[in-house]
């Protein structure tokens, strides 16, 4: 960083810097430099003593362990909703939708924590992560330090009186922040200090430069449910005329209301006043902090597609929500009620980084019909968080769905495994078997493997339907229906795998150790799993010898066959997600996979935020195959040996890939009590 950059920030005069401090030569004000971060101002929020001592005693942990493990000690059992915000890492996924690039200087006003910052530090040259708070910055440090990040650059100041000269950044961000500046400038109204914040923010932001905003919606539908009002905790209160609401809070809280959000009409017009010409509008769902969905507010058809396509909850009213808003052509008026916004703002119109990318493409690939070209280039963006990639389906002003889908895969979170599209599905499918073809249409078609920006970026077709997921959730205590959904998604499989089926491998001693060893040294290794360990050698002996000279057949593994990837249209399935794939694997994995994490939905009540990750799934993996007394045991038994018998693989072969993924994969050491029991009531 070249510490001249700064500026005074009362007159806005260079400042000359020394090891300690910062110096201005037109009005011969001083500012500290504290362990590397400048102090523009002394720090604004005070804690209190108690706070203080909390702070203290976690820094302390710092000087011992990761900061991540001293969080998980310290903040997470007091504030569990807090610590999953730190430690979120998919918060700044708007970033594709801006105009930034490794190049980029981009600053994280109000930064608090960090937890914009460390994603903007993947993808920028430089990141100036300001706030008022001193312990905030003094973790970003700590975490920059332990993780080797070197990028993130600490200042302590006012964002009303920011030190920086004019036009010296790429974009800005305002994460949850411009609500706060009524209390940043207490001589005026709210509303001003907005203004005011946003001209500043202007005034730093070169001439192609873009603002993100993200902020709530004062009417938003919740509020009238009578959800309080995240910032002061009070019902109904942003509803309310200002004045009344005033008069409520000194009531309640003793002291002014300040925290102002606006409508989406406010919005616009304090972003025209404050001279940006060019605003998008977006609505983060189900919240700008944690999103799972961006959606385009500004093209009702998108707003339609992601509606009836894309949204899910787990109440049954989110269907008649759904339908009723289709039934009284609602879709237009949905954007003023929604929780929250983001906005992405810049001083000119201009053409963005993703609108010059997929442009051209769409022409290439002639995508829509030859009379719709020269109508409208206008492109919007829905934007999908994935844990692995960033999902994005571009919109024409009057496409009624998605042109194709943008797979951006995370630098960081990349598999090892090479996407499946490196070898295209037609390679896999061999011509020669009946129904390959129409396979091909049940999945999306790779069109283009590039890079984008910090992405690998793959561009696929789009294949249509709702996810198997929420059908789950809409019906299941219909057993009739959860038969049928399984029944269609296992004979897909068993479809694709005769289809893309590529050989197979002979067991022979070798190949036998692969998958024996790790089941025996489990065996060794935990005892109190297995119920007579001489009993269990035995067995694993008989299987071993009953199964050695036979084949398991290669054919492609999904790997995440599951049914958020499962979308049904009628009885038609299309399965998506096919970049973590594998060529020649066992046909044994994504079977067990897809019936685990279906009957995982149909007996868990996603209210009890029952988490779905390996260690869940491997218990729950026992019961579903084991236990007689399961409702679903003999429906989940008929469609494995359909299974197997279609794919002709010998049932112990089964129950040995299904021991050693369970035990390799999944640490499931608890299936041992299960499967090694005297009583052979195994449903394998």
């Amino acid at each position: 960083m070249d510490k001249n950059s700064y500026v005074c920030p009362d007159c806005k005069h260079e400042l000359r810097s020394s090891d300690t401090k910062f110096s201005c030569g037109r009005c011969k004000k001083d500012y500290e430099i504290i362990e590397g971060t400048p102090y523009f101002e002394n720090s604004v929020l005070q804690p209190d003593n108690r706070t203080e001592c909390e702070m203290k005693d976690l820094f302390a942990l710092f000087e011992t362990m990761k900061w991540k493990d001293a969080l998980k000690l310290k903040i997470k059992p007091k504030a569990p909703l807090r610590y999953e915000r730190i430690i979120y890492n998919r918060g700044a996924d708007w970033l594709a939708l801006l105009n930034v690039n490794s190049k980029s200087r981009v600053l994280d006003a109000g930064c608090g924590w960090g937890t914009i910052s460390f994603q903007l530090a993947d993808y920028c040259e430089n990141v100036f992560a300001m706030d008022s708070s001193k312990y905030a910055l003094d973790f970003i440090q700590v975490r920059s330090r332990q993780d080797g990040i070197k990028n993130i650059h600490t200042c302590l100041g006012n964002l009303l009186r920011l030190p920086f000269p004019d036009q010296y950044f790429d974009a800005v961000v305002l994460n949850g922040v411009l609500e706060w500046a009524g209390y940043a400038r207490e001589d005026c109204d709210p509303e001003t200090a907005q203004k005011l914040l946003l001209s500043e923010m202007r005034r730093v932001l070169k001439d192609d430069g873009q603002i993100y905003v993200g902020i709530e919606n004062r009417y938003s539908a919740t509020y009238f449910l009578g959800e309080k009002e995240g910032h002061v905790n009070l019902r109904y209160i942003s509803l309310l005329p200002r004045a009344i609401a005033g008069i409520y809070h000194r009531f309640k809280k003793k002291t002014a209301f300040r925290a102002y959000t606006h409508s989406l009409n406010r919005y616009l017009s304090i972003f025209k006043e404050c001279k940006f010409d060019e605003v998008s509008v977006y609505a983060p769902l189900p919240h700008y902090q944690k999103y799972a969905h961006l959606i385009p507010l500004s093209n009702v058809n998108a707003v339609k597609y992601y509606l009836h396509n894309m949204f899910s909850h787990t109440k049954k009213s989110a269907g008649r929500l759904r339908t009723f808003a289709a039934f009284f052509c609602l879709h237009r008026i949905i954007k003023y009620f929604v929780p929250c916004y983001s906005f992405i703002a810049s001083k000119h119109k201009q053409e963005n980084e993703i609108d010059k990318f997929l442009n051209p493409l769409l022409v290439d690939f002639e995508t829509y019909p030859e009379t719709v070209k020269p109508v409208n280039k206008y492109l919007s963006y829905t934007l999908f968080s994935g844990r692995n990639k960033i999902i994005i389906f571009p919109f024409r002003e009057y496409s009624r769905k998605p042109l194709l889908v943008v797979n951006l895969f995370r630098p960081r979170d990349q598999s090892q495994t090479e996407p499946l599209f490196k070898a295209p599905l037609e390679s896999t499918l061999h011509g020669g078997k009946k129904d390959s073809k129409n396979m091909l249409l049940d999945v999306p078609q790779s069109l283009l493997e590039c890079e984008y920006g910090n992405h690998h970026a793959s561009i696929t077709t789009l294949v249509s339907g709702r996810r198997l997921d929420e059908l789950i959730r809409i019906n299941k205590h219909n057993f009739g229906k959860l038969k049928h959904y399984a029944s269609l998604s296992v004979n897909w499989l068993l479809e694709f795998q005769r289809a893309s089926q590529n050989g197979s491998i002979a067991l022979d001693s070798d190949s036998l150790k692969v998958y024996i060893d790790p089941i025996m040294h489990a065996i060794e290794q935990h005892l109190d799993s297995v119920p007579d360990r001489e009993f269990a050698i035995e067995r694993l002996k008989t299987i071993e010898k009953s199964v050695y000279g036979k084949q398991i057949p290669l054919v492609t593994q999904h790997r995440d066959f599951g049914p958020a990837n499962i979308l049904l249209s009628g009885s038609k399935i299309s399965v998506v997600d096919w970049e973590i794939a594998v060529l020649n694997g066992d046909p044994v994995y994504d079977l067990f996979y897809f019936i685990a994490r279906f009957f995982f939905l149909v007996n868990n009540d996603e209210q009890n935020n029952t988490f779905c990750n390996s260690t869940t799934m491997a218990l729950f993996t026992g019961k579903i195959f084991f236990d007689k007394n399961d409702r679903y045991h003999s429906f989940i038994s008929d469609i494995i040996n359909r299974h197997i018998q279609g794919i002709n693989i010998d049932e112990n072969i089964v129950k040995l890939l299904f021991l050693w993924h369970e035990i390799n994969k999944n640490k499931n050491h608890s299936i041992l009590k299960i499967f090694f029991r005297k009583e052979d009531d195994s449903c394998l």
